[in-house]
């Protein structure tokens, strides 16, 4: 996923939706439709070709699938988006710094 793309279907620890009282929204299906586009952004971010609304959608649809097809816990969830972005961010202080320690001969 692309860095600093704001999130939605998580909830903040503490909240009713976290914890034991985590329910899934048994209205909520995960439609061909939904696969197709799903597959679609897949493949365009695999080539490093996915705009930045598309990565906000790929995104949604991603955690739309965890929750309808993978039953993902709102905890899992959550800790998996906090993982992710804690990632993307040393990877960018990673390359911002690496020239620093590069040795020259």
């Amino acid at each position: 996923m692309a860095a600093g793309i704001a999130s939605t279907g998580f909830s903040e620890p503490g909240s009713p939706e976290t914890g034991d009282r985590a329910a899934f929204d048994l209205t909520e299906n995960w439609e061909k439709d939904d696969d197709l586009r799903f597959d679609v952004l897949v493949k365009k971010e695999a080539l490093g070709e996915l705009g930045l609304e598309e990565a906000e959608d790929l995104e949604q649809l991603s955690n739309k699938r965890d929750r309808t097809v993978a039953r993902v816990p709102n905890d899992d969830l959550l800790q998996e988006r906090m993982r992710s972005k804690a990632l993307a961010e040393l990877q960018e202080l990673s390359e911002k710094y690496a020239p620093l320690f590069a040795t020259k001969r």
